[in-house]
């Protein structure tokens, strides 16, 4: 992950440039959730036994693939100083719906700074501003 996305690198940006850095890390957090999808929903790699079992077999491994995908994200932008925290996984039984998001806590367990909510074809990228931090 790019210093340039870095905890004290946005903090000290302008609202300009903090914009410019929320929108370059969606597109990169997007690029690297789709290219772990594109390597599990390959043709080749799932055995066909059957339609039903095809698809419960596929959207178990794409889940398991776009979740770790999530959490090697989180860990990066970690090391980064944002101390992001999990806050909800929703795994839907549709694999297009499920979604886990993270986000930085304050004391008081309220979420400022970096906010994100990943789903299997976008990802959510905010800069979360608390009323008492």
């Amino acid at each position: 992950m790019d210093e340039k996305f870095s905890l004290e690198q946005m903090k000290s940006s302008s609202f300009e440039n903090l914009q410019s850095l929320l929108r370059d890390l969606k597109v990169e957090l997007e690029a690297r959730i789709e290219l772990a999808l594109t390597k599990i929903t390959h043709p080749k790699f799932i055995k066909n036994t059957g339609a039903i079992d095809s698809v419960y077999v596929n959207d178990k491994l794409r889940r398991e693939a776009y979740l770790n995908e999530c959490e090697i994200i989180v860990s990066e932008l970690n090391v980064l100083g944002h101390n992001l925290q999990p806050l909800d996984l929703d795994s839907d039984i549709n694999f297009e719906n499920t979604s886990a998001s993270w986000a930085m806590l304050n004391n008081q367990g309220e979420a400022c700074g970096l906010d994100i909510e990943f789903f299997p074809k976008e990802v959510n990228v905010l800069w979360v501003v608390s009323p008492s931090t």
